[in-house]
């Protein structure tokens, strides 16, 4: 994130001041509550970035990887069921072999990690 923010800073700025210059921009302009909300932007959405990695530390790849396909599902269906957007057969059968194949990955991933147990537990005991 900070390489990231120390590549685009200097370019945002130069953007910035080329529009404020020119008379295009009207950052300067706007009331100094929308400027502290999109100077402050920025930091509070690291906030939860940074939550997510540390968090994704403590888990497996495999649970992370499954708990990747929660915000997009949520946001096909807030777009779908609350706004309305058109949604073909074609998306409709494209969404279902997606969930059909994290079906199959996590039916397999189940499947291997109870062969396993018994080995272990005999291992231990």
């Amino acid at each position: 994130m900070m390489f990231e923010t120390g590549v685009v800073v200097p370019v945002a700025l130069i953007y910035l001041a080329a529009t404020e210059s020119t008379g295009a921009g009207g950052f300067l302009e706007a009331p100094p509550l929308t400027q502290a909300l999109l100077v402050g932007g920025g930091p509070l959405t690291l906030l939860p970035l940074l939550l997510f990695a540390s968090a994704a530390r403590r888990i497996s790849l495999s649970t992370l990887g499954i708990l990747q396909y929660i915000a997009p599902t949520m946001q096909f269906l807030l777009g779908a069921l609350v706004f309305r957007e058109p949604f073909t057969r074609v998306q409709l059968a494209g969404y279902t072999l997606v969930w059909i194949g994290l079906a199959v990955f996590t039916t397999e991933g189940l499947s291997a990690r109870r062969a396993v147990l018994p080995v272990l537990d005999e291992a231990v005991g």
